[in-house]
C-alpha cells in the first residue's frame, strides 16, 4: 500500500466516522477544528494532492465503500402506532 493509498484510506475511515465528506477545507477546519487525523490535516495531504477536491476525488474512487457510508446516513427509523384491529369494527357497529 503506497503512501497516497493510505492517506485515502485513512481519511475515508474518519469521514465514515463523522458522516460527512466536507465540500473544502475550510468548512472541515470550522466544523472540526480539533481531534482530526493527519490524513485530513493539509500538511499531510497537500504533499500528495493538488488541492482539496482532488484529495476527495481521490478518496472516493479508492474507497466507495466508506464514502458511501459516510454520504449516507442511516433511515430513520419511522413511528409506527400501534391500533387495534379490532377497533375499526367496533366502529363500524356502533355507527348502524
Amino acid at each position: 500500500m503506497t503512501l497516497r493509498e493510505r492517506i485515502c484510506r485513512d481519511a475515508a475511515l474518519w469521514f465514515a466516522e463523522i458522516q460527512d465528506i466536507p465540500p473544502n477545507y475550510k468548512t472541515l477546519q470550522d466544523k472540526h477544528p480539533k481531534g482530526k487525523p493527519d490524513a485530513v490535516i493539509k500538511r499531510t495531504w497537500k504533499k500528495h494532492f493538488r488541492d482539496w477536491e482532488t484529495f476527495t476525488n481521490n478518496v472516493k474512487k479508492q474507497e466507495p465503500e466508506l464514502c458511501a457510508l459516510a454520504l449516507n446516513l442511516p433511515p430513520a427509523k419511522p413511528v409506527v402506532e400501534e391500533k387495534d384491529p379490532l377497533e375499526a369494527l367496533r366502529a363500524s357497529t356502533t355507527e348502524k
